[in-house]
């Protein structure tokens, strides 16, 4: 819980995620591992979070089982799958993208031979032959489980969501990376990225601890044990400098710089290793004559028991196995130590550091120069592991890192970031190519004495072991002249284990062969341009698929400088001196003019058709992506029915017996006569029994019927329930809306002369409407108590409510009525005293000007009397003439 809340505020702080509610929907990673699959979500309101499943778990079991014509998934498939192991498919990631020759797949028929796998014809990869009609590809079986995803993504974020990010293993070959993309396509679903899951994890540890890193590289280990495989992941955290948008700006990556992998150490091994151990111990026991390794179901058991046993014994020094009815009607009991398991796996546990060694070896690096381990996947739990993990490293091994759904988080997080909906503080990502990648081709050379044609077979690296990416790349065919053909493959793969060349298969990629290439070159020479060679454009993008974009001959041709006609030289200057030196001057600056003018050069680009053929494995296409489409659509269909109809009988016999036990309530009984009880009462058993008697193998809209016709005899009692039981909170909410009007009545008609805004009219109106209403609802509730509660009611909610509106309505008349009045009673004193504040300047004016004159006099007064005597005579003149 602590952790939930820790992401919720993190992201909300970090992210900043802004919904964009025109494009803005929610976005989804799928975390999908081989026994596991965890599911995340971004949505508007939700920054990060793990999914629940229809069980309300956190992580749901990859695994689909077929029975009886129905489709299961996840925990109800694994039910399935212990009582018929053949009609239960799991542990689906190891087969995708493989032949049926694959060592991989030869491992996996050897755990389960219950299974029948059969050969595509037309593509050589494995099919799971369910019946003698019915095959499944592995692409066809994820792409189910993926579709089971989205629908509990949407379920939890209450809309539709079809973007996502999908995790797969670090190692996943091109073909493997491919097989992901159909089955999500089959499913319907937009994949933003496939993005490995040590990287997902490693993006997650990041996200929350930015704050911690700098422009000085750190390097942290992680090391992930899951089900099926172990991966090593060097990673190194920096903050860089990107210019995106055209200018600078400073974010944290975090680059892959180092990785080691065991494709088959792992939790299942484990597993597998303890079953048969438990099923020889069984058959020591002596308890029948049949082999419990001859019998599927009980195998089936006994593996479902070891993976219990083994989680146990993580924390416990020793557990008992129990099977009951193993086989042939016998339990099974026997103890187990965890001393004796690691004894089954000692030969495990020393093959635990090898992805260590070779991901510190790629990436160049000691331990001393890592900074953290941090340990994440199921498998690490293991004592045994952790200890020997302990011992070579001689450090603490970090703990504080999700270890089952770090992958999820990560991989969520990356979804939110591709999303046009969601804006989220940048967090880059750098991964790095496992297998190599060549491009190799044929090139002639010089005939010998002989005269015989020599070929010689040019490689040339394209995407080295632990190149970066994402990450684009042109390579230059240089002599060649005519249409032609090359090979892109897997490169070098001395440093791979025999064993990882083996599962990896075929090395060869692709061969594009290349035409038009003559047709371009004599049309451009005969222009006058130069052959510049031919560059084929190649990209690994962020899901780790490499590509051919185009490919194209180019050309130079240069343009020479057209050199402008010098003016004649002016001869009319004296006798030519000037004339002379002028012509001089001009041919120095004819001189420079050149020097600074270069011939101009283009660029000539020539586009060359190719044509591509897989070579590694061919895709899903055809006549094979439309069955397996037809075949999805059509199981939908039929589990969006069973659903339906699931739900309406649920629906139905839910309501029946609600009624039933509501009938034997005493609050119930009397809201109906004792003839309509009983007509209820009859029809709930007489629905009951064809529910469980002719009811199981109808339609939904069988049930649904059935349940409106209860539903319309029943509807007049739960309406007069409803009204008896909420009348007495909306009689009380009535009177207090009663008393408040009263007493907004009252203070309006107490109110002084120059605080009334209304008018008498309209307060004798209120009034009367008050009378009424107190009037109104006396005398209904005096009639409703004298009505019996099996009737309909005679004071209905509905009454009062309409009641309440009308009143609620004229109160806020007269309020918005007074306010007028007392705003315009306001504007127009406000007026009154801005005529006020005008006259009163006025006068101030007036009166600093008699102050300004009476001074002038006093001046005039200081003069001599003669002065005064002759001025005398004037202000005698004004003074008359006033």
């Amino acid at each position: 819980m602590a952790r939930l809340q820790f992401l919720c505020l993190s992201l909300l702080a970090l992210c900043a995620v802004c919904w964009n509610p025109v494009q803005g929907v929610a976005v989804m990673s799928v975390d999908f591992g081989s026994e596991w699959m965890k599911i995340a979500i971004v949505s508007p309101g939700v920054p990060m979070e793990i999914v629940l499943n229809k069980e309300s778990k956190r992580k749901t079991p990859v695994a689909i089982a077929f029975r009886n014509d129905e489709r299961t998934i996840g925990e109800d498939a694994y039910t399935i799958g212990v009582k018929f192991p053949s009609n239960m498919y799991f542990y689906l990631l190891e087969l995708l993208g493989k032949t049926l020759d694959n060592p991989l797949v030869q491992l996996y028929q050897k755990r389960f031979p219950y299974y029948k796998l059969v050969e595509d014809p037309e593509r050589k990869t494995l099919l799971f032959e369910h019946d003698s009609e019915t095959k499944f590809s592995p692409e066809e079986l994820v792409a189910m489980i993926l579709t089971k995803a989205k629908e509990y993504a949407e379920s939890f974020a209450q809309q539709q969501i079809t973007e996502t990010v999908i995790t797969v293993p670090a190692f996943f070959s091109q073909a493997e990376r491919r097989a992901m993309l159909k089955a999500a396509e089959l499913a319907g679903i937009k994949v933003l990225q496939l993005i490995n899951s040590n990287t997902a994890a490693a993006l997650d540890y990041g996200i929350f601890r930015r704050k911690d890193f700098n422009e000085t590289a750190q390097n942290i280990l992680f090391y992930d044990m899951g089900a099926s495989s172990t991966v090593a992941t060097v990673a190194s955290y920096q903050v860089v400098k990107t210019k995106e948008k055209g200018y600078a700006e400073y974010h944290p990556q975090v680059s892959v710089i180092g990785l080691g992998y065991d494709r088959t150490l792992g939790g299942l091994e484990i597993q597998i290793r303890l079953r048969d151990f438990l099923g020889k111990a069984f058959n020591e026991m002596k308890k029948t004559k049949n082999d419990v390794f001859q019998n599927p179901r009980a195998m089936a058991k006994l593996f479902k028991e070891a993976g219990r046993v083994k989680n146990v014994l993580s924390a416990n020094v020793d557990h008992y196995a129990q099977v009951e009815n193993l086989i042939d009607e016998q339990d099974f009991r026997y103890q187990v130590t965890r001393e004796q398991l690691e004894n089954l796996c000692s030969d495990l546990f020393e093959r635990v550091t090898v992805p260590i060694e070779r991901a510190l070896a790629s990436a160049k690096l000691t331990l001393d120069e890592i900074g953290h381990i941090i340990i994440v996947g199921a498998g690490t739990r293991m004592p045994k592991v952790q200890e020997v993990l302990t011992a070579f490293t001689k450090r603490e091994l970090g703990k504080n890192l999700n270890a089952d759904e770090a992958a999820a988080l990560g991989a969520v997080y990356r979804a939110a970031d591709l999303s046009t909906g969601f804006q989220v503080k940048k967090f880059m990502t750098k991964d790095a190519v496992v297998l190599p990648i060549e491009v190799d081709f044929e090139r002639e050379l010089d005939a010998g004495e002989d005269n015989k044609k020599v070929v010689k077979i040019v490689r040339r690296t394209l995407f080295p072991a632990m190149n970066p990416y994402p990450q684009k790349k042109v390579l230059t065919f240089n002599k060649h002249h005519e249409d032609f053909t090359f090979y892109v493959n897997y490169g070098n793969m001395s440093s791979f284990p025999e064993s990882e060349v083996a599962v990896i298969g075929s090395t060869n990629l692709t061969r594009v062969q290349l035409s038009g290439i003559a047709v371009g070159l004599a049309k451009h020479q005969d222009d006058g341009a130069e052959f510049k060679g031919i560059k084929a454009h190649f990209s690994i993008d962020d899901s780790g698929l490499l590509s051919l974009s185009t490919v194209e001959s180019t050309f130079e041709k240069i343009h020479p400088v057209v050199e402008e006609q010098p003016e004649a030289a002016n001869n009319t200057q004296g006798d030519g001196t000037n004339s002379t030196d002028s012509s001089n001057s001009t041919e120095k600056n004819s001189t420079s003019t050149k020097q600074e003018k270069k011939p101009k050069v283009e660029i000539i680009k020539e586009e060359i058709s190719k044509t591509e053929f897989v070579l590694d494995l061919q895709d899903l296409t055809g006549a094979s992506l439309t069955l397996a489409q037809k075949r999805i659509n059509e199981l939908n269909e039929k589990d969006r029915a069973r659903k339906e109809k699931e739900i309406a009988q649920n629906n139905l016999e839910t309501f029946i017996l609600d009624i039933q036990d509501k009938l034997s309530q005493e609050e119930f009984q009397s809201l109906v006569t004792e003839e309509d009880r009983t007509k209820i009462f009859e029809k709930c058993s007489e629905t009951s029994e064809w529910l469980y008697d002719d009811g199981s193998d109808v339609e939904a809209k069988e049930y649904q019927k059935k349940l409106q016709v209860l539903k319309d005899l029943t509807g007049e009692m739960f309406e007069r329930h409803r009204e008896h039981r909420d009348r007495p909170e909306v009689i009380a909410a009535f009177k207090n809306a009663l008393n408040v009007s009263t007493h907004f009545l009252s203070k309006l008609r107490n109110a002084t002369p120059d605080e009334k805004y209304l008018d008498d009219d309209d307060l004798d109106g209120l009034e009367t409407l008050l009378e009424d209403n107190q009037s109104w609802l006396d005398k209904k509730m005096l009639a409703q108590k004298d009505t019996p509660l099996y009737e309909a009611p005679v004071l209905t909610l509905r009454a009062i409510a309409d009641k309440m509106n009308t009143m609620d309505k004229e109160v806020k008349m007269l309020v918005n009525k007074a306010k007028n009045a007392r705003t315009k009673r306001l504007k127009e004193l406000a007026e009154k005293l801005k005529e006020f504040d005008k006259k009163a300047n006025e006068t101030t004016d007036e009166t600093k000007q008699e102050s300004a004159e009476k001074k002038d006099k006093d001046a005039d007064n200081t003069k001599g009397d003669s002065e005064t005597e002759q001025s005398a005579n004037p202000l005698d003149d004004d003074h008359v003439e006033l």
